[in-house]
């Protein structure tokens, strides 16, 4: 993760939280908002209604490897929290990368090959 550095602490995602957007996925939830930086802050978690910390950790992981894989089309500037949900049945890296690209498309924060890294979306 290049140009992100991680969401560390409690008042951080609560800040997230409170003043961003969110962006309901099937497999996970985009929290987003500008953080006037020229960096993006990510927090990945899974709340407790998924039950099984090998569950909840793989789910993590495959939201962590989905975003790495994707970070050099993102614009700079936000901050980022994807929350984890449940799912039935197995779930592949594939699955999650496409969720992930897709709610990152509708918050405005991925960059297409011919655009400049400005910024995205416009928040509170």
């Amino acid at each position: 993760m290049k140009s992100t550095v991680p969401l560390r602490f409690n008042h951080e995602f609560g800040r997230v939280y409170k003043r961003g957007k969110y962006y309901p996925g099937r497999h996970c939830v985009l929290h987003c908002m500008r953080n006037g930086r020229n960096v993006n802050r990510l927090g990945i978690t899974t709340g407790r209604k998924v039950k099984g910390s090998v569950h909840r950790n793989r789910i993590r992981r495959l939201m962590r490897e989905s975003y790495r894989l994707n970070e050099m089309n993102l614009t700079t500037g936000h901050d980022i929290v994807l929350l984890g949900r449940d799912e039935q049945g197995p779930l592949t890296c594939s699955m999650m990368e496409s969720d992930i690209v897709s709610l990152l498309k509708r918050a405005g924060i991925w960059m297409d090959k011919g655009e400049e890294a400005k910024g995205g979306e416009s928040d509170r």
